[in-house]
């Protein structure tokens, strides 16, 4: 026993110090001392649970693995046994060594004792090597035992090898085995949401505790992403091809299915119509009743379109109040007009709306296509021009396509590419036509009108050969900036050459430039880089683009006048500017359209109106200007009823810049000698 043989080393003089020192630290360990009976009960413990009957499975369980002893503690033990067994042989063959140099030394009579000495250190190191075994062997064997029994239990019964052991250890084994479970059901859960497949079965299973559970509801966020992904694209690839206020497919889409109708018209022979459609006095409604009240306007024409189309029509919404429908198949022309004036009737029925009733009129352009013939683009086009011209001809019509119509447009589309060229090309050129006083017949301004040296053989064109092209597009704005540089580089030359302190230019700029934003800023800005006095220019507006927005064009002349620029209303009499719209419209002059000047000599009926329109003007403060001054009658008589400066053929041909200088030069030297006359006119 260990205990005797440690009683006998203590008891032996022969044992040195060294060794027993070692025996009292062994002693003194907790750990080592409590060795013997802690690997007793670990290891019989252990094999009395791996040999229970049947090997049944332990359900996994916190508290079972709980229970189970950690191998730590038991590997510490050993490892320290071995460190006080391998200190006490350490000492043991230091002593071994010492007697030996001892040996040497003494005498022969010693010898007995020495080899007493030995045997008593052979039988510690034997016991060393015992307790050793018994420190490590033996439980390594058991544990050899137990695991032996983890994997071979032969009581499972269905001829399989089921997991028997300890409990903690299948308990754990069982854990792990449901935690690959989960996640192989993850993974397919993750399959099916990368193939897009978000209504797969596998999605649906639930696990209702453990890690599993949280693999799931990883799952299901990660799903209702993806759902909520997929549906907000099928939501975006709606709008793409949709109108958001209408929901009627946009102009993108209706280019798409018009040419599917034209691929399947060439396949079929058929013909299709393609109508353009256009509210009338749209503006109107959202100028004065705001722009909600002409979504709704816009909204209920949709619905009405959608509900009274023919089954396999399209109908679409292309921008504003603009729609088309593709009517595919007709049998002709009169079958695509009777479509659109029963559009037109459906259309001219009031619209409720929470602001008040509209009748949302309309126009309609149309355009054929026979077998597929022409491209969508092209088909849309003349629509839109057949809408124009329904548009001129009168509101709520409907006129269709032809060739001369298409002629009028190519020759449209030329001159407008013609008038970018002149711009670049510098090939406009600057006409004045003097304006003389009525009573004097004395030059006292001139108006400024725009001729286009058109190259080839169009010669000098005239503006009404191309200033209507010009105002349907920013053209007209290219226009009046050229005429304003020019104008005001005319002005500046005359300056220098000697000017009339009173002398004047009249410049004609277009409604659509007023609409913009930048009119007032390009008007003062011409006069400044020029060096000009803003008195000598005078800025004529139509009463029409008055009228178009009064408020907004008020404001931007009166910014003028307070600038130093003088305001002239053209062609007054031709519009509906009433008396109030006068008293609020900033000006200096008005200018009496061309049109009363032929007649007041020979019609009662307008010499009166004329009369009204003179003595309203200068009850307002302004100078009264009669245009279309023909003959020495229409002078004469128009003098006598009080207009004050007078304008036209029979005083002044527009001229070039030279002439008119030549003009002015003459008639101040005239003055000077006391023969003032009308200067070049005839």
């Amino acid at each position: 026993r260990y205990d005797d043989l440690t009683e006998v080393l203590r008891s032996s003089p022969a044992v040195p110090r060294a060794v027993t020192a070692s025996l009292e630290r062994m002693e003194a360990d907790a750990d080592f001392t409590a060795f013997d009976r802690e690997l007793d009960e670990l290891v019989s413990g252990a094999l009395a649970q791996g040999t229970q009957a049947g090997g049944s499975r332990v359900p996994p369980n916190d508290s079972a693995t709980a229970g189970f002893p950690s191998l730590a503690p038991l590997l510490s033990t050993i490892q320290r046994s071995s460190r006080l067994t391998s200190e006490m042989l350490d000492e043991a063959i230091a002593a071994v060594r010492t007697a030996i140099d001892d040996v040497r030394r003494d005498d022969a009579a010693d010898i007995r004792s020495v080899y007493t000495w030995l045997a008593a250190l052979l039988a510690i190191s034997v016991a060393a090597v015992a307790l050793a075994a018994r420190a490590i062997v033996r439980p390594l064997r058991s544990l050899q035992t137990s695991a032996h029994q983890l994997w071979v239990n032969p009581a499972a019964g269905d001829g399989g090898q089921k997991l028997g052991g300890p409990s903690e250890v299948r308990s754990a084994s069982n854990a792990i085995s449901e935690a690959a479970h989960h996640i192989q059901q993850a993974a397919r859960q993750a399959d099916a949401l990368a193939a897009g497949d978000l209504d797969a079965a596998v999605l649906d299973r639930k696990v209702s505790c453990g890690s599993g559970a949280s693999l799931h509801d990883s799952v299901a966020t990660l799903r209702e992403s993806l759902v909520r992904q997929e549906e907000f694209r099928h939501r975006l690839a709606h709008e793409a091809i949709h109108d958001c206020l209408t929901h009627l497919p946009n102009r993108a889409s209706m280019i798409a299915g018009l040419e599917s109708a034209l691929e399947r018209s060439r396949r079929s022979g058929s013909q299709l119509a393609v109508l353009f459609l256009d509210l009338d006095d749209f503006k109107d409604i959202n100028d004065l009743h705001g722009h909600h009240t002409g979504d709704a306007v816009l909204v209920e024409v949709a619905r009405r379109l959608e509900e009274h189309t023919r089954s396999g029509d399209l109908a679409g919404r292309l921008g504003g109040d603009e729609f088309l429908v593709i009517a595919e198949p007709v049998r002709d022309e009169a079958e695509a007009i009777e479509i659109a004036r029963r559009l037109l009737d459906v259309l001219g029925a009031p619209v409720d709306t929470p602001s008040a009733a509209f009748t949302a009129g309309a126009s309609i352009g149309i355009a054929m296509s026979t077998a597929g013939e022409g491209s969508a683009d092209q088909l849309v086009r003349d629509a839109d021009l057949a809408l124009y011209r329904a548009k001129e001809l009168g509101r709520s019509g409907v006129h269709v396509c032809d060739e001369k119509l298409r002629s009028s447009a190519r020759e449209t589309s030329s001159i407008a590419e013609g008038i970018r060229a002149a711009i670049r090309n510098n090939e406009l050129l600057l006409h004045f036509q003097p304006i003389v006083g009525a009573r004097t017949r004395k030059i006292c301004s001139a108006e400024a009108l725009v001729r286009w040296q058109r190259p080839g053989d169009h010669g000098l064109s005239p503006p009404s050969n191309f200033i209507g092209v010009a105002e349907r597009s920013s053209l007209i704005i290219d226009i009046d900036l050229w005429v304003l540089e020019n104008v005001c580089a005319q002005l500046a030359s005359w300056e220098r050459a000697g000017l009339p302190d009173e002398f004047a230019v009249s410049v004609n700029i277009s409604g659509r430039h007023f609409a913009s934003g930048r009119v007032v800023g390009d008007i003062l800005s011409a006069l400044e880089r020029h060096e000009v006095e803003p008195r000598r220019l005078i800025v004529e507006i139509t009463e029409g683009a008055l009228l178009a927005d009064l408020g907004g064009v008020a404001r931007k002349l009166e910014a003028l006048r307070v600038a130093g620029v003088r305001v002239s209303i053209d062609d007054f009499g031709t519009g509906y500017t009433s008396l109030a719209h006068l008293r609020s419209l900033p000006f200096d002059i008005l200018k009496i359209d061309r049109t009363f000047a032929g007649y007041t000599v020979e019609r009662r009926y307008e010499a009166v109106v004329s009369k009204l329109m003179i003595d309203a003007g200068h009850l307002l403060g302004a100078v009264v200007v009669a245009e279309g001054i023909e003959t020495i009658a229409d002078a004469d008589t128009l003098t006598r009823m009080g207009v004050d400066e007078l304008q036209g053929y029979h005083l002044f041909h527009p001229e070039s810049p030279d002439r008119v200088w030549e003009a002015i030069t003459a008639q101040a030297v005239e003055l000077r000698s006391g023969n003032a006359r009308v200067g070049i006119a005839e």
